[in-house]
């Protein structure tokens, strides 16, 4: 893997990568305290693989002897022959591995290559100015509900705010509900499939769920959906999600003690501001009479 040397503070990036692109130095230094999703993007330590959002470790610092490990847990020497005779585990490098774990996290989310570089960082707020009040109960630990017309940026801020939460070592699974319910479906008659309905929470801190009861319901959709909000719900998990569907239509979705353990699970709603803010705005009607 490229190494970068770069210097102890954050701005110092764009003019480091400028100058010295393939420089490999003995030790590389970043401050870690605040190393966000959007700096490693920068390092090209996040990318698109197959479709499928992949993230690279970090190489050790090399410092007080860091000792690079296989699965990005850099370690550390034994303090002393007390520690060794003992048996004890080496200690975990505080400069390397608390960002690889990071790192882990984010690649465990199941975000897809379109949200590749959607980071709060490149999330533009001037046209939602009150959306700042949102992130900050949901980096807090508290649901949110995300509404408003297509294209104006919930899909981007839902996987932008679980990113910032891996960073604050949660644990965070992304889903589409559409492609969820589809694939809960397929699992029935292909026993090759494993109904994700077995696993979607194990060891989840957060959950988000994109596009939420935005699809045709059923009687069934709707008993899947309400058995989902109710296990959220009984294993207190946070809860966020995005629609375009306004929450005073999604009963539509789900049964009625859904709908009243929903309230508990998203206490903050935010309908979010803005254009289109995909592509160009395309209109295929436009200039028809």
């Amino acid at each position: 893997m490229r190494m970068i040397k770069i210097g102890e503070g954050l701005e110092e990036i764009a003019l480091t990568l400028k100058e010295i692109p393939t420089y490999e130095p003995v030790t590389h230094a970043i401050n870690y305290h605040d190393c966000t999703d959007e700096v490693l993007e920068s390092l090209n330590m996040i990318g698109i693989q197959d479709h499928q959002f992949f993230t690279d470790y970090l190489e050790s610092c090399q410092i007080n002897g860091c000792t690079q490990n296989a699965n990005g847990r850099h370690i550390l020497p034994h303090r002393d022959l007390e520690d060794i005779r003992n048996h004890k585990q080496q200690p975990h490098c505080p400069r390397c591995t608390p960002i690889n774990l990071a790192l882990d996290r984010i690649k465990k989310m199941g975000l897809g290559e379109y949200v590749l570089n959607r980071s709060l960082h490149t999330y533009d707020i001037s046209e939602d100015p009150n959306i700042s009040q949102a992130i900050q109960a949901a980096l807090k630990g508290q649901g949110l509900y995300l509404h408003g017309e297509p294209g104006n940026g919930k899909t981007h801020l839902l996987c932008a705010i679980g990113r910032r939460l891996c960073w604050l070592g949660k644990r965070v699974r992304y889903y589409s509900h559409e492609a969820f319910i589809k694939r809960v479906k397929l699992s029935f008659n292909d026993p090759l499939i494993k109904n994700p309905l077995d696993s979607w929470i194990d060891k989840a801190d957060v959950i988000l769920i994109d596009e939420m009861c935005n699809l045709r319901p059923t009687e069934w959709s709707k008993e899947t959906t309400s058995e989902m909000i109710m296990e959220l719900h009984r294993e207190k998990i946070q809860l966020i999600a995005a629609s375009n569907i306004s929450p005073s239509n999604l009963n539509k979705a789900m049964d009625s003690r859904a709908i009243s353990r929903l309230g508990d699970l998203l206490p903050n709603v935010h309908q979010c501001m803005g254009r289109d803010r995909r592509g160009s705005g395309f209109n295929p009607f436009k200039g028809v009479n």
